[in-house]
């Protein structure tokens, strides 16, 4: 079956365009998981109700003709969920590549808009399940793998038995709370990679005056001595009681 849908779109002017391309970049900014999110959308729209050829968006876009189709299918996509009895809530991380990702999960021999109803299923279990379990992954991918070395999502996914885009929706929120471990992505030929530290232990000021300040003045002790009087006893005593403290905090 054929991919087609029909709409009914006048064709944009330049002008037009590129001050509706403008309102876009000035509204929502160049950063931010959620600022992108919404940034895909707006521009993903506005290229599917431009009425204009995939060339002409490719030369204005500087993107290449898969990636003008890639953004014209998410146009579509939203145009079909905001449209009739199709509407349904979109979650606020909802990027063109995270709509790739339930897009690639749909039978590729269907009918376009059928392939769209199977997304919006996608995405609404997933929400349902997000919002019936809290954020189950999110404790395992950390312990797992916050150990500041680069994973693939696709590894990640295996190990936890789940979809890559379920992963990756859940480290892209981690990354968009700023809160530690703060998520660094990086592609590495086809492999989206990921690397996180995990969340350092806070230690107050005046437990480390209290448990340091001791061992400090013991070995300051020590060291104004003699070389004759200098006990090694007590400055191996010293350090085994600074490893202590350290394997304490850093547990």
């Amino acid at each position: 079956m054929t991919d087609i849908l029909e709409f009914r779109i006048n064709r944009m002017s330049e002008e037009d365009y590129k001050r509706e391309r403008e309102r876009i970049r000035s509204t929502y900014g160049d950063s931010g998981i959620e600022a992108a999110a919404k940034r895909d959308q707006a521009l993903a729209a506005l290229m599917h109700r431009s009425g204009w050829t995939q060339e002409q968006l490719a030369q204005e876009e500087g993107l290449s003709r898969p990636r003008v189709t890639q953004r014209l299918t998410f146009g579509r996509f939203l145009d079909f969920v905001t449209s009739g009895n199709n509407s349904q809530n979109l979650p606020k991380n909802l990027t063109e590549r995270r709509f790739r990702g339930y897009w690639e999960q749909t039978e590729k021999d269907l009918d376009e808009r059928f392939r769209f109803r199977e997304v919006g299923r996608l995405i609404k279990d997933e929400l349902t399940a997000i919002k019936d379990r809290g954020e189950p992954l999110t404790k395992p991918i950390i312990e797992g793998f916050a150990d500041g070395e680069w994973h693939a999502i696709a590894t990640i996914a295996r190990n936890l038995e789940v979809e890559p885009i379920r992963v990756e929706n859940v480290i892209g929120r981690m990354r968009s709370s700023n809160k530690q471990p703060n998520p660094e992505f990086r592609k590495t030929g086809a492999a989206r990679q990921v690397r996180m530290f995990r969340p350092e232990k806070m230690i107050s000021s005046h437990e480390l005056a209290t448990k340091l300040w001791p061992i400090i003045k013991s070995l300051v002790q020590e060291g104004n001595k003699h070389m004759a009087t200098m006990s090694p006893d007590a400055v191996a005593r010293n350090a085994r009681q600074l490893q202590q403290l350290l394997d304490e905090w850093t547990k």
